[in-house]
């Protein structure tokens, strides 16, 4: 198969005694790099965002990476879901609420998916303003101006962060 450009978002508003926010991303940006199958391309840098939907709980951090890939959409959400998410202890309780980490996502090439499990593109980020702004970082010319959405959220309230992935990035560039 040939490879294929994506999109993920990540995002985590759980702490543990073992890891922080940042660290849950980060731990899931090396997982996906370590897949023969999955290059990590680039990631915008952190964001720090209320959350939506489920209100009482901690503020999230999110981000964008793009990868390109060979794997189908289905092969590539059972990496998000069953290693990446697994292995940060993500725990699906409550729809909207907290985690260690969740990774969505959010654009497979041009395709469109449409299965019980996977909806390609993701069929909310264009109402959020936590998925757009890191996306526009990363891809502006899929995303054009921010204020043509209508979001959830507000974008003012989506504050980027001094954190990124370009170390760990450019470790497995250097490879």
């Amino acid at each position: 198969m040939p490879s294929v450009t994506c999109y993920l978002g990540l995002g985590s508003n759980i702490e543990t005694a073992s890891s922080s926010r940042y660290d849950y991303l980060y731990s899931a940006v090396r997982q996906l790099a370590q897949f023969e199958a999955v290059t990590v391309v680039a990631a915008s840098h952190v964001y720090e965002t209320p959350p939506v939907g489920f209100d009482d709980q901690e503020n999230f951090y999110n981000a964008v990476v793009k990868i390109s890939t060979s794997l189908s959409p289905q092969e590539l959400l059972a990496i998000c879901l069953d290693i990446v998410e697994k292995r940060a202890g993500r725990l699906r309780t409550t729809e909207n609420g907290p985690r260690t980490l969740d990774v969505d996502i959010l654009l497979y090439g041009d395709e469109s998916v449409d299965e019980e499990n996977l909806c390609v593109p993701h069929p909310r980020m264009r109402e959020r303003a936590f998925v757009m702004v890191p996306l526009a970082e990363v891809a502006p010319d899929l995303v054009g101006e921010l204020s043509q959405y209508v979001f959830v959220d507000s974008a003012k309230k989506v504050k980027k962060t001094d954190m990124n992935f370009d170390d760990l990035i450019a470790s497995y560039r250097e490879r």
